[in-house]
């Protein structure tokens, strides 16, 4: 499978470095509006191709496009790929808005091709050991995950830099950064919401800095804490119900470790090497099948019910 990349900041290196070492898995080219950092970026890993425009990018020897860009590109790009026949891997979140998944949606099926989200947190081994271990807990169960991490450029934001993560014109902020993590976890349990609320504390430039999400079922209440401005030493999952309890000390995002306590029981403890998205659930899809883009995902994104 030959993979291009679009954009060089910190989430494609991520991407880059997570792939799985695969004779059959080759980044061919990549993607910056300017070439010169297109150009570093395909020296340091090897590409060997890189382009300022992506109608290049995309008449080049790919089949799979990695959409790295700001949160608010990735529709635009996405559509841009898939109508020239390419099968799409969109970082989080996968668009800005509803109608913008919707049309992806569509637009994946008429053109007869893939089109994914990146976002690891249903693939980890402990989000399965907890999917598992959850009809456990009882009837009634609450759940409190929180993920607040002070972002590296928010003294940029308060210099007066405006970086993308704290810009409404890229669609920034908490709850698209961090909450979408929270969000994946919590419908990958229990699936849609009856309710859902967010209520936040907005930044100058309009962004969500952190914020409450509340998401309500017949026998669950969902709490997700997230904050882009301030940093916890104790962010992670927390899921009581009348029978146990279900614990994690890292966000769900991560899940390095996880506990489940029954009141009159032993507490089982498991632990993982964390690894990245990647690694931990596609490896074996990498090493094993022969059909280029179904490696990635054991389900399609785009084909819900």
């Amino acid at each position: 499978m030959q993979i291009g990349i679009l954009g060089t900041g910190d989430i494609s290196h991520a991407f880059i470095q997570a792939l799985p070492s695969r004779p059959y898995v080759q980044i061919t080219a990549v993607y910056h509006r300017e070439l010169k950092k297109a150009l570093s970026f395909a020296a340091r890993y090897k590409i060997p191709q890189a382009f300022d425009s992506i109608d290049q990018l995309l008449a080049a020897d790919v089949d799979c496009v990695y959409i790295g860009l700001p949160n608010s590109l990735h529709y635009k790009a996405a559509m841009q790929c898939m109508q020239a026949g390419k099968h799409v891997l969109i970082e989080k979140p996968v668009t800005s808005n509803v109608a913008e998944l919707q049309n992806i949606f569509r637009f994946a099926r008429q053109q007869n091709v893939f089109a994914l989200e990146v976002n690891r947190v249903v693939f980890l081994e402990n989000y399965d050991f907890i999917r598992k271990t959850l009809p456990q807990l009882g009837a009634r169960t609450l759940m409190d995950l929180s993920y607040c991490k002070r972002s590296r450029r928010y003294d940029d934001y308060l210099a007066g830099k405006n970086p993308n993560v704290f810009s409404l014109d890229f669609s920034g902020g908490a709850l698209y950064d961090l909450g979408v993590y929270g969000i994946h976890f919590v419908c990958g349990l229990l699936g849609a919401p009856q309710s859902m609320e967010y209520h936040c504390l907005k930044l100058e430039s309009g962004v969500d800095g952190m914020g409450v999400m509340t998401l309500t079922y017949p026998s669950c209440i969902a709490v997700i804490h997230v904050s882009k401005v301030s940093g916890v030493p104790d962010n992670g999952v927390h899921i009581e119900g009348e029978n146990g309890i279900i614990t994690s000390r890292f966000p769900p995002s991560v899940l390095e470790t996880v506990a489940f306590s029954q009141p009159h029981g032993e507490t089982r403890r498991r632990g993982t090497d964390f690894l990245p998205f990647w690694k931990t659930h596609c490896g074996s899809f990498w090493s094993r099948m022969p059909v280029p883009i179904s490696a990635f995902v054991s389900k399609p994104f785009w084909l819900p019910g």
